[in-house]
């Protein structure tokens, strides 16, 4: 189950970062990153039931060692393109410092598939968004700002200074 939705997920991610670059071969990080969390969450808070468990199931096997190879597998080739987009965009980022980002990223957004519930609490709403299925909706913009704030953060995505300045 894991290795079939993935590959529907890595295809969904992929197509996506193709038709961004295809319309701009340098897309802002905002971009590139809706390419790669829009597919997942917005599977997650749509009609299927099966990709919210998905992505629960996924939270917990990306977080064990045990399933280190499974989803290496099934997720880094998708996530290696992503960084090379990132890393071309980017020409001075490192490739730690973007490991570390992007891990931080897909625990952000596999947190906010699995706990909104969290959110609406802490904000004083006792809701059960996974039963109302609208699940992460409303907080996907806020997670890619909040992720694209981070990794300038961290120093990944600064601009290239250019060759006067190197």
């Amino acid at each position: 189950m894991v290795e079939a939705r993935a590959r529907d997920l890595s295809a969904a991610r992929e197509a996506a970062l193709a038709a961004a670059l295809a319309e701009n071969p340098a897309p802002p990080l905002r971009v590139i990153l809706a390419c790669f969390i829009r597919p997942l969450l917005e599977r997650a808070i749509g009609d299927d039931p099966g990709w919210r468990a998905y992505a629960r199931l996924i939270a917990l096997t990306s977080a064990d060692p045990q399933w280190r190879e499974l989803t290496s597998r099934c997720f880094d080739p998708t996530v290696a393109r992503f960084t090379s987009a990132i890393a071309a965009r980017y020409p001075g980022a490192t490739r730690d410092n973007l490991a570390a980002g992007l891990v931080f990223s897909v625990s952000s957004m596999l947190a906010l598939c699995t706990s909104t519930w969290r959110i609406e609490a802490l904000a004083g709403r006792a809701t059960d968004t996974h039963a109302t299925g609208t699940c992460c909706g409303g907080y996907i913009d806020a997670l890619i700002t909040y992720i694209e704030a981070g990794l300038h953060a961290l120093g990944c995505c600064q601009p290239d200074p250019g060759p006067a300045a190197r």
